[in-house]
């Protein structure tokens, strides 16, 4: 049996051997240790402080970072209202053409003029509830409107020399029943195409029409030169036989009402695709049949294969895969 003679030396701590200065820089390297020197509830306190420190930082840092890219984002243009202005009736819609603001009232319709926003003119002939309203200018003071009332009825009006003149109801029917409401209209820019959307029972479409603006502006001057000449007529007769005094001119609207214009054009009517639906025939054979061309269709039943197909379809593969067959050979 073997002993040892002498006992086992155990060595002294090594955190005694260490010099002074490694020993200062390893704890002032050590940041936990750092901590550490610091007894309790201290050192949970100061965690829980540095905790608060940094979410404060995080959150800081996301708010500036949010306000950088909302800086860096085109910005919105606000506008604010300039000047109001009050209608007689409730306001269901308005459209802009020129220097005019035409408005849907719940009893027909009001132009305003944009300058002094007061009242022009209006239509109320028809007793009905406008909707929907659109407008664009034609021209020498000129300005087509395409307007919806509730009813679905679409009305084509020219506004001329402060006044309106209708010049059609484009779905109007003499049976009512039959009549497909208009639930939606556009003017094209410059006012050369008119559009509404109808629906139906089963389907909707659109009726595209051509506008003679051209014949409009024609008739239209010629009436108001017409209308001037009469009012001047009727200033020389009133004041050779009255005196001299001062007359106001002969309202252009009530000489307007009797111009007559061309009614639009249709021009396209658009409509949905018929749906797919299933077939009548019974089978492929009888679809070919319907064809006509001659082709048939086999049904597997007493198919025989010539010799001459063997042969040819022998040749092709010997063709093809020519060189594995010489090099296996």
């Amino acid at each position: 049996v073997k002993s040892r003679q002498h006992p086992l030396e155990i060595p002294p701590p090594s955190g005694k051997d260490w010099p002074k200065e490694e020993e200062e820089n390893f704890f002032l390297l050590d940041p936990d240790r750092k901590r550490d020197v610091l007894p309790q509830p201290f050192r949970m306190i100061h965690k829980l402080v540095m905790q608060v420190f940094e979410s404060a930082v995080e959150i800081i840092e996301k708010r500036e970072m949010l306000r950088e890219a909302q800086k860096r984002k085109v910005q919105p243009i606000k506008c604010f209202p300039t000047a109001e202005f009050q209608v007689t009736e409730r306001a269901n819609c308005l459209a802009v053409s020129g220097k005019y603001i035409f408005v849907g009232l719940a009893v027909g319709l009001a132009a305003f003029n944009r300058c002094d926003l007061k009242d022009v003119c209006a239509w109320d002939a028809a007793q009905t509830e406008i909707c929907a309203i659109h407008a664009s200018a034609l021209g020498h003071e000129c300005h087509v409107l395409l307007a919806v009332d509730e009813m679905g009825l679409a009305w084509l009006f020219c506004f001329h020399k402060e006044s309106f003149l209708l010049v059609k109801a484009l779905n109007e029917v003499e049976d009512i029943s039959q009549r497909s409401p208009c639930v939606e209209v556009g003017l094209s820019r410059g006012g050369d195409y008119a559009g509404i959307l109808l629906q139906g029972n089963t389907e909707a479409w659109l009726e595209i029409y051509q506008l003679p603006k051209d014949s409009w502006l024609t008739e239209m001057e010629e009436n108001s030169g017409d209308a001037e000449e009469l009012a001047g007529s009727e200033r020389r007769s009133s004041s050779s036989s009255v005196g001299t005094f001062l007359l106001q001119e002969l309202p252009v609207p009530a000489i307007q009402d009797d111009i007559k214009l061309d009614p639009p054009e249709l021009l396209l009517t658009v409509r949905p695709p018929k749906p797919i639906t299933g077939t009548s025939f019974k089978g492929p054979l009888d679809a070919l049949k319907e064809v006509g061309d001659g082709s048939t269709l086999g049904l597997g039943y007493n198919h025989l294969i010539k010799d001459s197909q063997w042969e040819l379809q022998d040749a092709i593969f010997c063709s093809t895969y020519q060189e594995y067959l010489e090099a296996e050979g």
